[in-house]
């Protein structure tokens, strides 16, 4: 499969829209364009970059992989009237996907704070759910997992040995040093046999002042399992949890930076709320394939 892993700079949305169709803009037909969570993350912008991505899809004939803030009437087995920090995959054909949506967000996407931050209020998906993509000759069975979903996919939730997958797609907005521990975790999966390929993406920063150290650092990560199988056991995933997870109270983080200055910690952690401590996804598998060739 074509896949090309992308990043994007931290900005408006508007900016970060207008990146990510730039960057569309430089792919050649077919390619699968992997990127970070979040193009849009507040209810009107994310209309407008839907839109637009479903639009550039087809004019460029390219697949495009990220998230939005989205109207749960999309998305299997959602709540009505909710939304959900959701899973968006277009084709070249222009078509809409909505297989998933993120089990674990952040405090501050749940819940607005202040005025002064921006209002997201998305709720946690109660489903992990795997895909099929088809492209050409190939069929791949798929598993995306949102940023600190890692957690679900390591700790809570279903058996790792249910999630079997031949790739693994991980779109983060990890803040700076979480995406270290996001890729001892997905290496990790990788190596017992959970997936065979990982794609890992994450946005960067670039800050104003040469002193002044940015919130995120990017990944344009693609890896394949070259070596047998090792089995991870219990013991490991509960020393995996304690040296990458770091939970905090929920209104302890009411944004972003906040989020981020607790991140660097321990050589990486990333963070989840301690009101999500229990979250436990139903794992479930979608029947009709996806198809991406252009």
């Amino acid at each position: 499969m074509k896949w090309r892993v992308e990043t994007y700079q931290l900005g408006s949305e508007a900016a970060v829209r207008e990146e990510i169709l730039h960057t569309c803009d430089r792919a050649n037909a077919g390619e699968i364009l992997i990127f970070p969570e979040y193009a849009a993350y507040t209810a009107d912008e994310a209309e407008r970059t839907l839109d637009a991505l479903v639009k550039k899809a087809q004019d460029r004939r390219v697949t495009i992989v990220t998230t939005l803030n989205l109207d749960g009437s999309l998305l299997p087995h959602s709540k009505p009237g909710h939304r959900y920090n959701a899973l968006t995959l277009v084709t070249p054909r222009g078509e809409l996907h909505v297989p998933g949506a993120k089990a674990t967000p952040q405090s501050f996407e749940m819940v607005q704070y202040s005025e002064r931050f921006p209002k997201i209020n998305v709720t946690p998906y109660d489903y992990i759910r795997g895909v099929t993509l088809i492209q050409g000759d190939e069929t791949r069975s798929c598993v995306f997992s949102i940023c600190s979903d890692l957690y679900v996919l390591l700790f809570g939730g279903p058996d790792y040995n249910d999630l079997r997958a031949d790739i693994g797609i991980f779109p983060g907005n990890f803040g700076r040093g979480a995406e270290l521990a996001a890729r001892r975790v997905i290496s990790r999966l990788r190596t017992a046999g959970v997936f065979t390929e990982t794609i890992f993406s994450n946005p960067l920063q670039l800050t104003k002042r040469p002193d002044q150290l940015p919130v995120v650092l990017p990944a344009r990560d693609h890896d394949t399992r070259t070596t047998p199988a090792i089995p991870l056991t219990d013991a490991e995933r509960i020393t995996l949890f304690r040296e990458n997870v770091l939970f905090y109270v929920d209104e302890t983080v009411e944004h972003f930076v906040a989020m981020a200055a607790l991140t660097p910690m321990d050589n990486g952690r990333f963070t989840m709320p301690m009101s999500l401590i229990d979250a436990s996804p139903t794992l479930e598998y979608t029947d009709t394939p996806i198809d991406l060739n252009p």
